[in-house]
C-alpha cells in the first residue's frame, strides 16, 4: 500500500520477473540470529533504518503495492521521507530479565552439539521470535501500510535474538546476506563500505532471457518440462500424499563436523573403488549429506519411486554477465535444478548416489542451459504466466533441498555494540 499522505510523491520501484514467480511471491520469510551477548537494540534499529536511506537500498524501506503494469507485478512504494508514522522498518523490542536458558521457548532453540541431535523445527519455539501482529501473508503487506522489512529484537541477561522478516518477493537468501553485510557496515560506522544495489529498477535476468540477443537456447530444457497430463498427475499425487500421510513434524538436525567428515569420507571411499585414477571423481560434503538425508526420508523397505531432487541455483555466481559487477543484486535470482535419482541408487553405496546427484547437477550449471531456462521464464512471463517450469521426472517423488553454505552468514564481520557500550 502506498503512502497515505501523498502517494504521488512516493518513489516507486518495480519487482522483477523471478520475484513474481508464484512459488516465491506468496512466501513470508523470517530469519532469527542468536548472539551470546546483550546487544543494543536501539542502535541496531537506528543503523538498519539509516541503511534504508542510502541509494537504492531505500527500495527495502517501501510498502508493497499491486502494480498497475501490464503483468500485475508488485511494486515497492517508498515514502520520500521516513517519519514516525511511516518508518523505514517495522521495529519491536522485548526484554526478559532472565537467562535465555530459563526461557521456556528460547532454551529450545538450536545449539551446536558434539553429538548428532535434533531440535523443534520452524513451527516450533522459533515462532516466538516474530513480532506479534507482523505480516504473515502477501495480502497483509499489500493491504496494510507496513514497511517491507520487520525487525524484532528480544534481549535476555546473556543473549540477544534478532529476527528479520520480509516477503520473499523482494529478495532471496543471498540478497538477505547482502542486507546483513551492508547493515553491519553502517552499524560499524563505515557507510562508505555499503555496496550499491544493481538492478533495483532494471531486471537484468529478464534482459538475459532475450532470445534476440543470445538465440534460442531452451530446447533441451523445454523437452524436460513437466506439463499436460503428467503435470496434473504429479500435482494430484502430491496432494494425495499430503492429505493421507501422517502429519509431518518439522525438525532441525545438527550434525557435528566429525560426523559430516565421516559421511564425506565414506562417500569418497565408495566411489574410489569403482573409478580409475584417471577419472578421479569427487563429491562434496554437501553431496554426501543430501544422499544420506534422502535415504533417511525414503522408506527403503518399499519399492520407492524415482526421486526428483530440486535445488536452487544462484544465478549471481553462475552467469558470467552478473559477475565482477560493481555492486550487489538484492532481489530473487533463483533458478531451479532438478536431479532425478533412480531407486537403484538408493540401495547402492552412499557415494554412488552422491556422485550421480552431483553429476546431474553439474550438467545443469552450464551457462547456456541457465540462459535457456531464463528464456523459458521470459516467454512465460510475457504470456502472463508466473508458475515456474518444473523439470521433475513423471511419477517421481519431489524432494526440495536448499544448500545455503554460500550465504555465509556465520563469518561476516560486523560491528555490534553491547548495551553497555556508549560508542557510536
Amino acid at each position: 500500500m502506498a503512502s497515505s499522505n501523498s502517494p504521488s510523491d512516493d518513489i516507486v520501484y518495480p519487482t522483477h520477473m523471478i520475484d513474481n514467480v508464484s512459488i516465491l511471491k506468496f512466501l513470508v520469510m523470517a530469519w532469527t540470529m542468536r548472539f551470546s551477548d546483550v546487544l543494543d537494540a536501539n542502535k541496531l534499529h537506528k543503523s538498519l533504518s539509516e541503511l534504508l536511506t542510502i541509494g537504492d537500498w531505500k527500495k527495502l524501506g517501501g510498502r508493497l503495492s499491486n502494480g498497475h503494469n501490464k503483468r500485475g507485478a508488485l511494486e515497492a512504494h517508498v515514502p520520500t521521507t521516513y517519519t514516525n508514522e511511516q518508518p523505514a522498518v517495522s521495529y519491536s523490542h522485548q526484554h526478559y530479565d532472565i537467562s535465555i536458558e530459563d526461557h521456556n521457548a528460547a532454551k529450545l532453540l538450536p545449539n551446536a552439539t558434539s553429538q548428532p541431535s535434533t531440535f523443534p523445527g520452524a513451527s516450533g519455539p522459533r515462532d516466538f521470535g516474530i513480532s506479534p501482529g507482523a505480516p504473515a501473508s502477501l495480502k497483509d503487506y499489500t493491504s496494510r501500510d507496513v514497511p517491507i522489512i520487520g525487525l524484532h529484537i528480544i534481549t535476555f541477561q546473556d543473549a540477544t535474538l534478532v529476527t528479520i522478516t520480509w516477503p520473499h518477493v523482494l529478495f532471496d537468501a543471498v540478497g538477505f546476506s547482502h542486507l546483513i553485510e551492508a547493515w553491519s557496515a553502517v552499524l560499524a560506522g563505515h557507510k562508505e563500505r555499503v555496496p550499491k544495489i544493481i538492478g533495483a529498477k532494471q531486471d537484468v535476468l529478464y534482459g538475459l532471457g532475450d532470445i534476440v540477443q543470445a538465440g534460442p537456447q531452451y530446447s533441451a530444457s523445454e523437452t524436460r518440462i513437466l506439463s499436460g497430463i503428467a503435470f496434473i498427475f504429479f500435482v494430484v499425487r502430491m496432494l494425495w500424499i499430503i492429505l493421507t500421510q501422517p502429519i509431518v513434524e518439522s525438525r532441525i538436525i545438527c550434525l557435528p563436523k566429525n560426523v559430516v567428515d565421516k559421511l564425506h569420507q565414506q562417500a569418497l571411499e565408495d566411489i574410489k573403488g569403482e573409478h580409475s585414477d584417471q577419472d578421479d571423481p569427487w563429491v562434496s560434503p554437501s553431496d554426501a549429506i543430501l544422499a544420506w538425508l534422502t535415504r533417511a526420508l525414503v522408506d527403503l523397505s518399499k519399492a520407492p519411486r524415482p526421486i526428483s531432487m530440486t535445488t536452487p541455483i544462484d544465478a549471481r555466481t553462475r552467469l558470467s554477465q552478473l559477475q565482477n559487477s560493481d555492486g550487489v543484486y538484492v532481489q530473487n535470482m533463483i533458478l531451479g535444478s532438478f536431479v532425478n535419482i533412480a531407486p537403484s541408487d538408493l540401495h547402492g553405496p552412499l557415494g554412488k548416489q552422491a556422485l550421480a546427484s552431483r553429476r546431474g547437477l553439474l550438467q545443469q550449471l552450464d551457462e547456456s542451459n541457465l540462459i535457456g531456462i531464463l528464456q523459458l521464464f521470459r516467454e512465460r512471463w510475457d504470456d502472463g504466466k508466473t508458475r515456474a517450469p518444473i523439470f521433475a521426472a513423471p511419477g517421481s517423488q519431489l524432494l526440495v533441498t536448499n544448500n545455503r553454505l554460500k550465504v555465509d552468514l556465520f563469518t561476516y564481520s560486523c560491528g555490534l555494540w553491547t548495551s553497555g557500550d556508549s560508542s557510536w
